[in-house]
């Protein structure tokens, strides 16, 4: 069970003002990337290769 819509927002919202204002860098983890805050510029993804084997590609948004 996560947050509900109003906490996750806030929560969202709060990350992109640490991001704005200082020079932390965020590592954020997420299943779904509607929920992306908007200061994130990078993704790292890992892909299946065989049953035992990934590979990690990065993406810039």
């Amino acid at each position: 069970m996560g947050l509900d819509d109003y906490h996750r927002q806030l929560i969202l919202g709060i990350l992109d003002l640490i991001a704005s204002q200082t020079r932390t860098r965020l590592i954020f983890v997420s299943h779904l990337s509607e929920e992306w805050p908007a200061c994130i510029n990078q993704k790292l993804e890992f892909v299946s290769i065989g049953e035992t084997t990934h590979s990690l590609i990065q993406h810039d948004l």
